[in-house]
């Protein structure tokens, strides 16, 4: 048996939520999600009355489990869940983007071969995973110091002594580097890291520049209902679909809608508060992805990176982490087994 937890066996978490986004449109609707939950407070409370039931629907009155608590929590799975949910929309995917550890898109395929035995759910790479600690499009050439093919073999340099993205990068100009001094070796080192990002095996992985940050921008949504700190087993699902609908929809929709179902009228002035939230929430976005935003903190971060360079170079505390610090030493262990 794998432990990965030092408290108990098993996993550490015992609640998992898997969620599906298309990026079709402007929007990127939330089209699916999954939930596995292992809580249930009246079994855990059955059990403690000394009586032998079993979750999910192992014993009276409602069990909120739906996954054994013995059974892995699984991206698979809740993939092929994912792909069931899709199937019942009419809609087939095509390219499902997953991060690079995930098999998600696994499930997706094998649930919709199932039901379409001629289809195939090709997996996209995530570039922001597969990229995040990767250099970009450039040349070994250029980080050498030579800039004589990036005019014309270079998408992020312009090459020449004041043109080069060395000197007009924030981050580089920052921290004062203008070339790196390498050796054969690691220009071989280079070479295959490029190969990593701009072979052709990668672009064909990357080639509609799909992403999963919608993915994770719900999950940092769904962190306001579902604290880490706090297990909700009763109404978690409820409050993780709470949250997905008022994304899907927006703020004054989704309120108006839920209100609705439960027969309750919302008055004219409290819609109206409702629907300038949504107009500002929209309006954010909308800020947040223009050019001269995204510049912005661009520059910001530029900023934060030359400051921090700066008052590492000037200051004279010099703090060191060392781990281990009460560890028992091994000449004192040796000390002890000598008595």
């Amino acid at each position: 048996m794998h432990i990965v937890s030092t408290k108990k066996p098993g996993q550490n978490a015992s609640q998992a939520i898997s969620l599906a986004c298309e990026q079709v449109t402007d929007h990127k609707f939330i089209v699916a999600s999954v939930f596995h939950n292992k809580l249930c407070w009246t079994g855990s409370w059955l059990k403690g009355k000394g009586l032998n039931v079993t979750c999910p629907d192992g014993h009276a009155g409602t069990c909120t489990a739906n996954v054994k608590p013995t059974t892995p929590l699984s991206e698979y799975l809740m993939g092929k869940e994912i792909g069931l949910q899709i199937d019942r929309q009419n809609v087939l995917v095509k390219y499902a983007v997953t991060d690079g550890d995930g098999r998600g898109a696994e499930g997706i395929n094998d649930a919709l071969k199932v039901l379409h035995p001629l289809w195939k759910v090709e997996r996209q790479a995530d570039p922001i995973h597969l990229g995040r600690s990767q250099f970009r499009q450039t040349t070994v050439c250029c980080f050498t110091g030579d800039y004589s093919i990036c005019p014309t073999s270079s998408y992020v340099c312009g090459g020449g002594h004041t043109n080069c993205w060395w000197l007009r990068s924030m981050y580089l100009g920052a921290n004062k580097l203008t070339n790196l001094n390498m050796d054969d070796n690691d220009k071989l080192i280079m070479q295959e890291l490029l190969k990593m990002k701009l072979s052709e095996e990668a672009l064909m992985k990357m080639k509609f520049n799909f992403n999963t940050q919608k993915c994770e921008a719900v999950n940092r949504a769904l962190s306001v209902s579902l604290s880490k700190h706090v297990n909700f087993s009763r109404n978690f699902e409820g409050r993780a679909s709470a949250i997905i609908h008022t994304l899907n929809n927006g703020i004054a929709n989704s309120w108006k809608q839920k209100a609705e179902c439960i027969g309750f009228k919302i008055s004219q002035g409290s819609f109206k508060h409702l629907e300038q939230m949504q107009r500002e929430c929209e309006r954010n976005k909308v800020y947040q992805n223009t050019p001269e935003r995204k510049k912005k903190n661009l520059q910001q971060t530029g900023q934060k990176i030359k400051d921090h360079v700066e008052e590492k170079e000037q200051s004279k505390f010099k703090d060191r982490y060392q781990k281990g610090q009460l560890d028992p030493k091994l000449h004192f262990i040796r000390h002890l087994f000598k008595a």
